[in-house]
């Protein structure tokens, strides 16, 4: 019984460690899963004006997506990624940017569930699509965002230091937060390559 007890208090200390180390990535995720749910919820329960309007949208975004070029594709979904890290990024060099860059996964969340209830809504095929073509991209993005808006709110934060002059500015805080945003660019990358990639290879099979 003292070591089940013991052993308890162990894992729960080490969870506690985790969480306060990493508390602004489970914030983050907390908030993509949030919106996710809110999205599908929408989707789902939002009555027959907000459901059918949602539907015309990701009828016509999925025909879209089928019938355009590959490159199309390709620079809409690296278009729409730019726009989330932009916004996450432009926000980091500000004072009060943190509670905005909070926004952007559960937005980001909203959209992905409103997609998601629809396609789940729908055959199995509905589901496959989902699976195959949007989640794979999909999942890559978010991670992209999620670490952007994660040192973004850092930046953040020393800003707000630097101007309540807790802190003094350093050429090398912005010289690491250029280089991180340089592998979130490369990840936005390879999701929009695996997007294109994804949509024309398989969406003809739907």
């Amino acid at each position: 019984m003292k070591f089940r007890t013991g052993k308890v208090i162990r894992v729960s200390a080490n969870l506690i460690k985790v969480l306060k180390e990493y508390y602004r990535l489970v914030l983050l995720i907390s908030l993509f899963i949030a919106g996710m749910l809110i999205g599908a919820f929408t989707f789902k329960h939002g009555g027959g004006d907000v459901s059918s309007l949602l539907t015309d949208m990701v009828i016509k975004h999925s025909a879209e997506r089928t019938s355009q070029a590959a490159f199309v594709t390709f620079i809409n979904s690296l278009l729409v990624n730019c726009a989330f890290v932009g916004i996450a990024f432009t926000m980091g060099m500000c004072c009060i940017g943190t509670p905005f860059i909070g926004l952007l996964p559960l937005i980001k969340g909203l959209g992905l569930g409103v997609v998601a209830g629809y396609f789940y809504n729908n055959d199995v095929a509905g589901v496959l699509y989902y699976l195959l073509i949007i989640l794979p991209g999909a999942v890559i993005s978010t991670v992209a965002l999620i670490i952007s808006c994660g040192e973004s709110i850092r930046m953040s934060s020393e800003m707000l230091q630097i101007m309540s002059q807790k802190k003094s500015a350093s050429p090398d805080g912005i010289k690491v937060y250029m280089s991180r945003y340089t592998i979130i660019l490369a990840l936005i990358l390879i999701s929009s390559v695996i997007d294109m990639f994804l949509t024309k290879a398989f969406s003809f099979l739907f």
